[in-house]
């Protein structure tokens, strides 16, 4: 069985048992839908910085208040995307006037994803300021959206050999608010959008999956016949083209670039954008 570990304890930890586990390092931050999620040239940044988040308190929202209240800036303004949900709504809304921020947060709920896509574009950085999750996506819908992000050191479940210098930065907690000022200044400094297809999209994973898949396969003696067709989650689970003959076998190749074939970032962005 094929097990997706974003977190690299998780990855050591079940590659160290030995079991029919088998450990790969990405997860639904690898499976963004890039025509959803992707750069708008027509919009204009009027956020300094972007939570996607809900109201429960592992989200941790008085870090991205406290840090604000620090910069002691009436003019920087942050865009909180939330969820309906999560039972804590008016202790965040307390938390803003307790840090003395309301004024520097504008809040949008229930957003679908392409209206996402167009506040993310609408700012200069993603944060991400939980301790422990699940493999988180906003941070990566951001990178598609050509938007680069800040994930805590301390955070349990992102896979941070995905942060670089195209990418965004990883920092401790207390260096949020200067890391924040660096952002609105330097955050057209990166090139998110173009590491992430070259290296993230769902077409060149499902393409290091095939592999993993192919060896295995191997490995027991089975034949490899066919590939895998492309999935994205928008928000859940879809391929990413329609598929015209619903008797075709669900293993039917479907891979946009042969793996042999070493195309580079550039040709792949510009094949991915055509479809965009």
């Amino acid at each position: 069985m094929v097990v997706q570990a974003t977190e690299a304890t998780d990855y050591e930890f079940l590659s160290d048992l030995e079991t029919n586990l088998i450990p790969v390092d990405f997860g639904a931050s690898n499976w963004v839908d890039h025509e959803v999620f992707r750069k708008l040239d027509s919009v204009d940044k009027i956020y300094d910085a972007v939570y996607v988040a809900n109201y429960k308190q592992i989200k941790r929202h008085h870090v991205l208040f406290r840090a604000v209240h620090e910069l002691k800036d009436p003019t920087y303004r942050v865009a909180l995307v939330c969820t309906p949900w999560g039972g804590t709504k008016q202790t965040v809304f307390d938390l803003m006037d307790y840090f003395g921020v309301r004024n520097n947060i504008v809040v949008f709920e229930g957003l679908p994803a392409r209206k996402v896509n167009e506040v993310l574009n609408a700012s200069k950085v993603c944060v991400l300021l939980s301790l422990k999750e699940g493999s988180n996506r906003s941070l990566f819908e951001a990178f598609f959206a050509d938007v680069p992000g800040i994930v805590l050191k301390s955070n349990v479940g992102v896979n941070k050999s995905y942060f670089n210098q195209f990418t965004g930065r990883i920092i401790e907690e207390d260096e949020l608010a200067p890391c924040l000022s660096y952002f609105r200044e330097h955050w057209n400094t990166f090139r998110p959008r173009a590491w992430a297809l070259a290296n993230i999209s769902a077409p060149v994973t499902t393409r290091m999956l095939e592999e993993v898949l192919q060896q295995l396969a191997t490995k027991r003696g089975e034949a490899w016949t066919a590939g895998l067709r492309i999935k994205v989650n928008r928000p859940e689970v879809e391929l990413l083209e329609p598929v015209a003959d619903d008797s075709l076998p669900v293993a039917k190749l479907f891979t946009m670039f042969d793996r042999q074939s070493g195309c580079s970032a550039a040709e792949i962005e510009r094949h991915l954008l055509s479809n965009a």
